[in-house]
């Protein structure tokens, strides 16, 4: 493709390659040649032959594809849908008022960024609130996120794991930049030949009564602030003991989630390989939803 940005070269061997898989025979694999060589043009942290993050993989994918396919902005409005039909009128206009029309509109209303195709499909919203366990107080901070990135939670009787050492967002709620991201450490040398994409011959691990609702329960769960957590509450000027909930302000069509799996005590880390069962239609998110 006659084109120097690398986003756009990204965007578009992935649209090819979702073409190939598309229309090619069922029996064969595709290997991503095109796509995994705009992958590491987009984020040169992805060269050579070593085992990566499948989640920074698809996130850095998903970057790449959002700078590329940004529709640009349209003045006048904060919903996206009647800047959209803001937009759809000035074209069909042909009066003599119009261009005048439309430069008042641009100086008197806010340029306002239409959202592209991954916020629309991948985007949702979520709601943080920290109650003062004092005065009552609540302050509410809205984010928001491309994936919920949520732990695996225990097996009953197997012992603690470590994998409550966490329940902070780890920065996938806030919308990414992985191009300068630093290259990681060698983990592991693979075959110096490039990956087909084939079903897993590993076996599968066995069923551990694990699932995704009892992990996103955890995840939404109210965590108590208290003793070194204590909450600097404005209100009561001074450190009070508060609780802390999460609630999706807004789902979005596509729900995207990263089950962390590793923990660390110490100098160690271990992980938890136990498989989480989910379902592939009709996951109820009203528990962990803002009312209305």
């Amino acid at each position: 493709i006659p084109t120097d940005r690398k986003d756009v070269q990204l965007a578009y061997a992935f649209g090819s390659l979702a073409v190939a898989l598309k229309r090619g025979p069922r029996d064969e694999a595709e290997a991503p040649r095109d796509m995994l060589e705009a992958l590491v043009g987009w984020n040169s942290s992805f060269a050579g032959n070593f085992q990566q993050d499948a989640h920074e993989a698809l996130r850095t994918l998903l970057d790449g594809l959002d700078d590329a396919l940004q529709p640009g902005v349209v003045a006048g409005s904060n919903n996206p849908a009647v800047a959209d039909d803001a937009a759809a009128s000035a074209e069909e206009s042909s009066t003599a008022e119009a261009p005048i029309q439309s430069a008042v509109a641009d100086c008197s209303s806010p340029r306002v960024r239409r959202p592209s195709v991954v916020e629309q499909l991948f985007q949702g919203q979520i709601t943080s609130s920290i109650t003062c366990d004092s005065c009552g107080m609540v302050s509410q901070t809205n984010e928001h996120c491309l994936d919920l990135s949520i732990e695996v939670v225990q097996r009953r009787g197997s012992g603690d794991s470590g994998l409550s050492f966490l329940r902070g967002l780890t920065g996938s709620f806030a919308r990414r930049r992985t191009k300068q991201k630093p290259a990681p450490p060698p983990l592991l040398k693979a075959s110096t030949s490039l990956p087909t994409i084939m079903p897993s011959s590993e076996p599968s691990p066995p069923v551990s009564g694990i699932t995704l609702d009892a992990c996103l329960s955890s995840f939404f769960a109210t965590e108590q602030l208290e003793g070194a957590e204590r909450y600097a509450c404005e209100c009561c000027d001074k450190l009070c003991d508060a609780h802390k909930n999460m609630q999706i302000q807004h789902a979005p069509p596509l729900l995207m989630v990263h089950l962390k799996r590793f923990s660390c005590k110490g100098s160690s880390a271990s992980k938890n390989a136990d498989r989480v069962q989910f379902p592939v239609h009709g996951l109820d998110l009203a528990p962990y939803s803002a009312p209305g």
